[in-house]
């Protein structure tokens, strides 16, 4: 249990560092604060969540999909898929090392030991609301889902 606080405490602490360094003002959003649920009863299945774009975002010119997990388990690869409707998903990429350093002219992300669970998303040719859906697979090949709306 002490492992899950610290990673807990870990990932706030590089939400508060990371984010601002990336240009994300947290006190510009719409919402007053960010909440972490602890589940105490974690059984093995991966609990993401949305780090950016946040549910409710305007998403525009191809953004950066960017998700952290919950409750301190290792995930061996994570997948993000679209919907319109939230029945038909597109796959959009996936993510197998959650630690790759970006390119020097990577601009979307400015952190030098690497951009987590993310992928690019080229919204190019498609608008209006829609569904984005992050999965987190884990060794036992048990797997979490995030899904939240975003407008492109």
């Amino acid at each position: 249990m002490k492992t899950k606080i610290i990673g807990i405490l870990v990932m706030m602490l590089l939400i508060a560092t990371v984010l601002p360094a990336m240009g994300i003002n947290l006190n510009n959003h719409p919402y007053d604060e960010i909440t972490f649920v602890y589940n105490s009863s974690s059984d093995g299945i991966p609990e993401p969540f949305f780090v950016t774009p946040v549910d409710g975002d305007i998403v525009y010119d191809g953004a950066r999909l960017w998700a952290g997990e919950a409750s301190g388990i290792e995930i061996m690869f994570t997948e993000f898929y679209y919907s319109e409707d939230g029945n038909e998903w597109t796959f959009i990429d996936s993510d197998y090392d959650g630690t790759e350093v970006p390119a020097a002219n990577d601009e979307d992300c400015n952190s030098p030991w690497g951009d987590g669970w993310s992928v690019y998303w080229d919204t190019s040719g498609i608008e209006g609301r829609y569904y984005l859906a992050v999965t987190m697979w884990s060794p036992m090949e048990e797997w979490g889902e995030s899904i939240i709306q975003v407008y492109v």
